[in-house]
């Protein structure tokens, strides 16, 4: 499957995402890319305390994001 929602919004992960898109769409895996998050294991805490434990939730500095985002199309999550 490739990407599916590309959301760009400054509240990160919140409820429209994971009750909304994340149901609907059948999201596998978050990936929130913020490099002060990527940088702050409490903010990380944080966020991941708001995604069901079945999902993934990746945490990526912007330039992380730029190296990867090829390899995640055509990936099944």
């Amino acid at each position: 499957m490739s990407i599916v929602l590309t959301r760009v919004d400054d509240r990160l992960i919140h409820g429209q995402v994971v009750v909304g898109w994340v149901q609907a769409l059948r999201v596998k895996r978050i990936i929130l890319i913020d490099d002060e998050v990527r940088e702050n294991a409490w903010e990380r805490e944080l966020y991941s305390l708001g995604v069901p434990s079945n999902l993934d939730v990746e945490f990526l500095s912007v330039s992380e994001a730029a190296d990867a985002v090829e390899s995640w199309h055509g990936d099944d999550e």
